[in-house]
């Protein structure tokens, strides 16, 4: 019987980040412990990059290897339910 934290070879994982919300300042440790549970697939950031507030998110998506996905806000929807309905 498998532990729960040990890694399956066979596990596919998608890392989704709604880049708005979160930090990328521990993404890399974040996606090191994903990483333990099998393998990821898929590293997808969303946002609306071309915002002075994610300047600081192109570091860690060249480094890490995360597709940045551009969702330009709306302003007829907030931008909590715009990036979500994408996610």
């Amino acid at each position: 019987m498998q532990r729960p934290d040990e890694k399956k070879d066979d596990e596919k994982i998608a890392v989704l980040i709604d880049a708005d919300n979160t930090s990328g300042k521990k993404l890399k440790l974040i996606l090191e412990e994903i990483s333990a549970k099998g393998q990821v697939v898929v590293k997808r950031a969303y946002g609306d990059f071309s915002n002075e507030s994610l300047k600081n998110w192109q570091i860690p998506l060249n480094e890490l290897a995360i597709d940045p996905i551009r969702q330009k806000l709306n302003r007829y929807i907030d931008d909590h339910r715009g990036h979500g309905f994408a996610l």
